[in-house]
């Protein structure tokens, strides 16, 4: 695929700052765009990096939490790319942009780091993750019991309730009395979907629950760009998009391989880096009087681990 990235910086109110392309711009002085990359998770925040030439005058303006989109497209522009715009829903399009739609967003998190290169340039590096990292900027800050620790209901429902109770807009604020509520999120209206969860889950990491609930239900869910500055989580499932593995009836398989244009490497490996082969825990008491207990991995033998 011959594809164009374009990225947009937008300030706290979601106003557009800078327009910045993988090839750079044409200035009289120095700099522009040098590289971009992301990660794009479900569930998880993803993250992303920029690299610019150093005499770039528009770091400048890069502030922590700017916003930082990516945007797509698609150089052949056929028939089987103008479907797949077709197919994406119209938060991920913008008619003043047409061909083009919206792939990842995410915050800036760091202050331009500056690198000086083998051959004696500068370039300053900016990173951040995705919108999901609001999800783990809070704790599930209620007592045990409360109906807002205590869940029994579809996961679908379980994990719109705790973002909203947690940083969407019912929230409430803190000890410190500072608004929890996390400016432009909303939730999607319920559809009630999966498997039942019951479990009261209090001082605990917000991301880490909605992982439990995912996992239940089972479904995947990330917070969504729907506007300049506004945003919603969203719960699909039981996973995020089609199914495209082969034999699945009438949907085209996706294949990646080298000489499709699709693949720039490919590598398989096995590893023991981190492999556990038993786990010792130790009960009540001191000294002697300590009681372990172990769980083996028999699937590594004395030979290997």
């Amino acid at each position: 695929m011959a594809g164009d990235m374009l990225i947009l910086q937008r300030g706290y109110a979601g106003e557009l700052l800078n327009a910045f392309t993988t090839r750079g711009r044409r200035t009289p002085e120095p700099g522009g765009l040098r590289s971009a990359t992301y990660l794009k998770y479900l569930r998880t925040p993803g993250s992303f990096s920029l690299q610019f030439n150093a005499h770039d005058r528009r770091i400048l303006s890069l502030r922590p939490y700017h916003l930082i989109e990516f945007w797509l497209r698609d150089g052949y522009n056929d028939l089987a790319y103008q479907q797949f715009l077709a197919s994406l829903p119209a938060c991920a399009k913008d008619a003043r942009m047409p061909g083009w739609y919206r792939d990842f967003t995410g915050f800036v998190l760091t202050e331009p780091r500056l690198e000086q290169e083998a051959d004696g340039s500068y370039s300053s590096w900016i990173y951040g993750r995705s919108l999901n990292d609001w999800l783990y900027s809070e704790y599930i800050d209620y007592p045990p019991g409360q109906p807002q620790t205590r869940k029994n209901a579809p996961a679908e429902t379980v994990a719109k309730e705790l973002v909203n109770e947690n940083i969407g807009p019912g929230a409430g604020v803190d000890a410190g009395g500072y608004t929890r509520v996390r400016a432009g999120l909303t939730i999607e209206p319920d559809g009630a979907t999966g498997a039942t969860w019951k479990a009261d889950r209090s001082r605990k990491l917000l991301g880490d629950v909605l992982q439990e609930v995912g996992d239940v239900g089972p479904g995947d869910y990330m917070i969504v760009q729907i506007d300049d500055a506004e945003f919603e989580f969203q719960w699909r499932g039981p996973h995020w998009g089609l199914d495209r593995r082969v034999g699945n009836g009438a949907r085209r398989p996706m294949l990646f391989a080298a000489r499709l244009g699709n693949v720039a490497t490919v590598r398989s490996e096995y590893s023991y880096l981190d492999a556990l082969s038993a786990v010792t825990v130790y009960g009540q008491g001191t000294s002697a009087d300590l009681l372990p207990g172990t769980a083996y991995d028999t699937t590594l033998t004395a030979s290997t681990s």
